[in-house]
C-alpha cells in the first residue's frame, strides 16, 4: 500500500515536480496525471486504471516505490534550488505564463531565477549564433524599437543575435528573459556568464524547463525554442540561414499560432547564406518554402493550409514599416490578452 508520503496534491509544486522525476514521464503526461488524480497516492491506488485515464502513463506508476523515489529526487531539487535562488513554477500556478499553457507541449514545471513576466507583451527576438555585422545591426535596431514600446524581450542567451537582443533590451531598461536548455546552476555558453548576471541585475529572468544540475544536451536546445515562442505573442527572427537552429523557433511560432516577423534583406545581403532563412520565410509561399527547408508532415500541412498564397512571416522592409508593425503587435497583444482572460 502507498505510504503517507504520497498524500501530496498532484497539482502543487511538490507533487507535480515528483511526477516529472519519474523515468519515462513527459511534462505533458505529468500535467494530465495531475489533472485526473487529486494526489500521488490516488495514482498508485488506481493500479491498471491509471493507463486508461492517461494513456502514456508508465506501468511503473503502479508501484508506490516509483513515486517515493521520484519524491526523494523532487525534494532534493527543491532544497538545492532554494539555496541557488531558483524558484519552481508549476503549470497550475498563477505565475505560470498563460500563453505557454495554450501550447501543445507546455513544461510541467518552469525553473526560474529572477522575475518572470507572464503577460502577453513578451516577444521573442532570436537568430543566428554566427551572425554577421548586418544581422547584429538589424537585430539591435529592431529590438530597441520594441523595447522602447514596452515589449519584453525573450531570447536564448546564445552568442550572436541572442546576445545582441538581450543587451539592447538592457540598454533600454526593458525586461528581458533568457530561456536556457539546462539547469540554472550554470550558464551556457560560459562567455555569457556576465550577461546572465546583467539580465538578473536589471530585473529580468533566466528560465528553463530543466531542474538544477541538468547538463545541456543537443536536443534540449531545440526543445527550449518552443518555450521562447510559447511565452511570447510573436517571434522576430532577426537573421537565419535555411538550416539555422532558429528556424526551429520559427516553426514552433507558426505551429503555436503566433505571429512571425522577419527583416527582409536587400542589396548584397540577399545573397548572404546567413540571410536565406529569413528571406525564404518572408517572401516564399508554402510550396516554395517546403522545397527549401526540411519540414515534417504536420508543419507542411499547416503551411499549405494557411500560407498557400502568402509568405508565413510578416516582412519588415525598413524603418518606415515600424509604425504599422507596432500597431499590429499591440492588436495581437490585446487579442491574446482576451484569449487568456488577462486584463488589458
Amino acid at each position: 500500500m502507498p505510504t503517507d508520503r504520497l498524500d501530496i496534491a498532484a497539482k502543487e509544486e511538490e507533487g507535480l515536480l515528483t511526477l516529472t522525476q519519474v523515468p519515462g514521464i513527459s511534462g505533458v503526461v505529468a500535467i494530465e496525471l495531475a489533472k485526473y488524480f487529486g494526489t500521488l497516492r490516488e495514482i498508485v491506488e488506481a493500479g491498471p486504471k491509471v493507463q486508461k485515464a492517461v494513456r502514456d502513463a508508465p506501468v511503473s506508476l503502479r508501484e508506490s516505490s516509483t513515486l517515493e523515489n521520484a519524491h526523494d529526487s523532487a525534494r532534493r531539487i527543491q532544497d538545492d534550488s532554494g539555496e541557488a535562488d531558483i524558484s519552481c513554477v508549476p503549470y497550475f500556478n498563477d505565475g505560470y505564463p498563460e500563453l505557454l499553457r495554450l501550447t501543445e507541449t507546455p513544461p510541467a514545471i518552469l525553473h526560474v531565477r529572477g522575475t518572470l513576466r507572464s503577460n502577453c507583451r513578451n516577444i521573442a527576438c532570436v537568430g543566428n549564433r554566427n551572425s554577421t555585422q548586418y544581422g547584429d545591426t538589424v537585430a539591435e535596431r529592431i529590438t530597441k524599437k520594441l523595447a522602447e514600446n514596452d515589449w519584453n524581450i525573450v531570447s536564448g542567451l546564445a552568442v550572436g543575435i541572442d546576445t545582441v537582443c538581450h543587451k539592447a533590451a538592457i540598454e533600454k531598461q526593458q525586461h528581458t528573459t533568457a530561456v536556457l536548455a539546462h539547469g540554472l546552476d550554470r550558464v551556457y555558453p560560459n562567455e555569457n556568464t556576465l550577461l546572465a548576471q546583467q539580465i538578473l541585475d536589471s530585473g529580468g529572468a533566466l528560465v528553463s524547463e530543466h531542474p538544477i544540475r541538468t547538463h545541456p544536451q543537443r536536443s534540449f536546445f531545440i526543445d527550449r525554442n518552443r518555450i521562447q515562442s510559447g511565452i511570447s505573442a510573436g517571434t522576430f527572427l532577426m537573421q537565419s540561414a535555411l538550416k539555422g537552429g532558429s528556424m526551429h523557433t520559427a516553426r514552433f511560432t507558426l505551429m503555436q499560432g503566433r505571429a512571425l516577423m522577419v527583416p527582409i534583406p536587400t542589396g548584397d545581403q540577399v545573397n548572404s547564406i546567413q540571410n536565406k532563412g529569413v528571406l525564404a520565410l518572408g517572401t516564399l509561399t508554402a510550396e516554395q518554402l517546403i522545397e527549401k527547408i526540411h519540414t515534417d508532415d504536420q508543419y507542411q500541412e499547416l503551411l499549405r493550409r494557411l500560407f498557400s498564397n502568402d509568405a508565413p512571416a510578416i516582412g519588415i522592409h525598413g524603418r518606415d514599416d515600424y509604425p504599422q508593425l507596432l500597431e499590429e503587435l499591440n492588436e495581437l497583444e490585446r487579442d491574446l490578452a482576451l484569449l487568456t482572460g488577462g486584463e488589458l
